[in-house]
């Protein structure tokens, strides 16, 4: 009963739809980097980083799917867009060594607070540009999901 009076307040709040549920046009909130999904296709171009491209109010975006193109889900990057979520233009390499250990999959130490990461190198450790980007995630904070831009 109290989950039917609850979808009920929701509903009007709640337009068009994100694979055959629900999506949210949401305030233009800032969204962590762990929802950012790269690379994200957008006009048939891969982006590995945040974007300026076509930005409202010249905010830098991603995309929360690997295609926007076809999806058109995005939100705008935390901050100012000073910061890349991906330092370096290659998507991650496994297996990669960071702290002389092998690594295979993603990792979550010594960076964003939960956000795993991956050297764009195979040895993160002897590259001088410490080369790494953000993971793809799944997950996806519905408050943050936008239509279009």
């Amino acid at each position: 009963m109290l989950s039917v009076l609850l979808l009920a307040l929701v509903l009007p709040v709640i337009h068009g739809q994100v694979s055959g549920t629900w999506l949210t046009k949401a305030v233009e909130d800032d969204i962590a980097p762990e929802y950012c999904v790269f690379p994200f296709k957008y006009q048939d171009r891969l982006y590995y980083s945040c974007t300026r491209v076509n930005a409202g109010k010249h905010r830098p975006w991603c995309a929360i799917t690997s295609d926007y193109d076809t999806d058109k889900l995005w939100g705008y990057c935390l901050g100012d867009g000073g910061a890349s979520f991906l330092m370096g233009d290659s998507p991650c390499v496994f297996p990669f060594i960071y702290g002389g250990k092998e690594y295979s999959h993603c990792i979550t130490t010594n960076h964003y607070p939960g956000a795993p990461w991956c050297a764009t190198t195979s040895n993160y450790d002897s590259d001088p540009d410490h080369a790494w980007a953000y993971c793809p995630t799944s997950g996806v904070r519905v408050s943050a999901i936008k239509s279009s831009k």
